[in-house]
């Protein structure tokens, strides 16, 4: 919990900038399974933050080009001098890639998000799965909503319709997204001009 204050002091400061790259500083370390969960928060939290407090003028795309991004996998076996053993491992790939605007970051981030959201919720129905299947659904449904506001808002309502097809599989009692799923189907036939 202790990573996820550094961003949100800055917030609270005023300094959304600063809070956005130290938001993609620790995105942009190398995931292992403890840090699966953190993971979900931090790309959540910003996209929530691009969506809220960033306008399209005032976007700045993720720096490609620092030097502290390096591929850590080449330099295995190699000491590196001033390297801390206890720093992060960065993901950089010449493939990587990199969003160009505001809105392709937020896509992204939460197709990442929902993706890891989904892989925690359990499949099987029985009861005594009830209380974990609630916990972790309701971080899938979070993720959602923010999916609808960044995707409603260009009319992608195919994207989201592939989305909640995809969800139905994990919650398929789940009348809120059902009805989610029916807007959804419904602005999709209105923008495809079927009645």
């Amino acid at each position: 919990l202790a990573l996820l204050k550094a961003p949100q002091l800055y917030i609270k400061a005023g300094h959304v900038n600063k809070a956005i790259s130290r938001f993609r500083a620790m995105l942009s370390a190398e995931e292992t399974r403890s840090t699966s969960n953190v993971r979900l928060s931090l790309a959540k939290q910003l996209a929530e933050t691009l969506m809220h407090s960033i306008t399209d003028s005032r976007y700045h795309p993720p720096d490609t080009e620092s030097p502290r991004r390096v591929n850590s996998r080449q330099n295995l076996g190699v000491n590196n001098i001033g390297e801390s053993p206890w720093k992060p491992r960065k993901y950089s790939n010449t493939n990587q890639f990199v969003p160009t605007n505001k809105q392709e970051e937020i896509v992204l981030l939460l197709m990442l998000c929902e993706v890891m959201a989904s892989k925690h919720v359990p499949l099987n129905q029985n009861p005594e799965y009830d209380a974990h299947r609630a916990n972790t659904l309701q971080g899938a449904i979070s993720v959602f909503h923010l999916m609808n506001l960044a995707l409603a808002r260009y009319g992608y309502y195919r994207t989201l319709c592939e989305m909640f097809e995809r969800s139905l599989r994990y919650a398929p009692k789940e009348e809120h997204i059902w009805s989610q799923f029916a807007l959804v189907l419904a602005c999709e036939m209105v923008l495809a001009g079927r009645p």
